[in-house]
């Protein structure tokens, strides 16, 4: 009987497989948990366009606004199915939570969210686009974070056209992916 192993499993038994070869097989067995805010437009559009990009690099991700979707009846939502079912998401052991901290304070859901992926796997990739972060005198960063396995991703996204878009969630996606593949090696 042929049983699923994860990459961390071919890794401790001593098999390293190129990002290629990574992408087309080892990773259909991971997901990212995408935590962030996504009550605003912008929010959703950003999670979106992320979600986007972290799938061409064959990340099988799961979007909290797009499960909340799911949820909604003719009674209107089910706000306690969704935040339980975040819940299973950011605690599975194949899933990565991967956490927007922009803003000028973390939002406190994407907080729980974190610590839920940290408790379950020592780690949640966490990452800043905000323009406004300065990590020398803290600001825009909660100290706490700095502590965090593998610490945060900076990628100040500075738009000034339509144009950078795709490009800018193109460069977070692959600095995500870098780091998750350096964590699990």
């Amino acid at each position: 009987m042929a049983r699923l192993i994860s990459y961390a499993g071919l890794i401790e038994a001593g098999i390293f497989f190129p990002q290629i070869f990574l992408k087309e097989y080892v990773m259909k067995f991971n997901k990212i948990y995408l935590a962030a805010g996504l009550f605003t437009a912008g929010e959703q559009v950003h999670n979106l366009l992320l979600a986007k990009a972290l799938k061409e690099l064959g990340w099988f991700v799961i979007v909290p606004q797009v499960e909340a979707r799911k949820n909604i009846t003719s009674s209107g939502k089910n706000l306690k199915l969704t935040i339980a079912e975040c819940y299973r998401y950011a605690t599975d052991p194949n899933t990565i939570v991967v956490a927007n901290l922009d803003g000028p304070d973390a939002d406190s859901g994407t907080v729980a969210e974190i610590m839920c992926g940290i408790h379950r796997s020592g780690f949640s990739v966490l990452y800043r686009t905000d323009i406004r972060t300065d990590f020398t005198t803290e600001v825009g960063v909660n100290a706490m974070f700095h502590y965090l396995r593998p610490g945060i991703i900076y990628t100040p996204f500075d738009l000034v056209s339509l144009e950078d878009i795709t490009e800018k969630y193109a460069e977070l996606a692959r600095q995500i992916n870098d780091t998750i593949i350096s964590l699990k090696t």
